[in-house]
């Protein structure tokens, strides 16, 4: 066909390599004509296209259509999530009252028991806290109320830290007199 009979819409690479462009022309009674051809300089479809629009502009096209086939997809894909129940909008989102009871139990539920607590070990102050027993203890814990509990109280290092008016801060050891050597007690 032609191309001094229609003109160019659009062109665009099909493949991932580039190597095919797909082009859109508007023939003079308004219809649209597609045609495949390949990206090859020495073909004279290629040469004709190029009478019409530039690589670089092949490219851009590329992209742009790209980047609104992803929109549209990510759109789809969380629509199906959303309608198969897998994310919720805020609006929407399930609502479970927690009860004490409800707590106990996940303690007779293994599963969600250890999956709590792997959760639970990502909270910043487990992350940051160096008291392994405290960790090593919350670990060893099969009780859900005992696990909240220990998590609670922190840290023994924290737990150690002087809280009240009453209870001194510790002195610091005295410092040896300058001269002599540090005893090794």
């Amino acid at each position: 066909m032609s191309s001094e009979k229609k003109n160019l819409r659009t062109a665009y690479f099909v493949d991932l390599e580039r190597e095919n462009v797909c082009t859109l022309w508007v023939q003079p009674d308004g219809t649209d004509y597609e045609e495949v051809i390949p990206a090859d300089e020495n073909m004279v479809q290629f040469q004709e296209l190029l009478k019409h629009v530039t690589v670089d502009k092949i490219n851009k096209n590329t992209d742009e259509k790209r980047s609104l086939e992803r929109q549209a997809f990510l759109g789809l894909v969380k629509q199906i999530a959303t309608d198969e129940g897998l994310i919720y909008s805020a609006d929407k989102a399930p609502t479970t009252t927690i009860t004490i009871q409800s707590i106990i139990d996940i303690s007779n539920k293994k599963e969600e028991f250890f999956e709590f607590k792997l959760n639970l070990f990502e909270h910043e102050k487990i992350k940051e806290s160096t008291d392994r027993e405290w960790k090593a203890a919350m670990r060893k814990s099969t009780d859900m109320l005992e696990l909240i509990s220990m998590f609670h109280a922190g840290p023994k290092q924290a737990a150690a830290t002087p809280t009240s008016v009453d209870e001194p801060a510790p002195e610091p050891a005295p410092a040896p007199e300058s001269g002599e050597p540090e005893s090794q007690g």
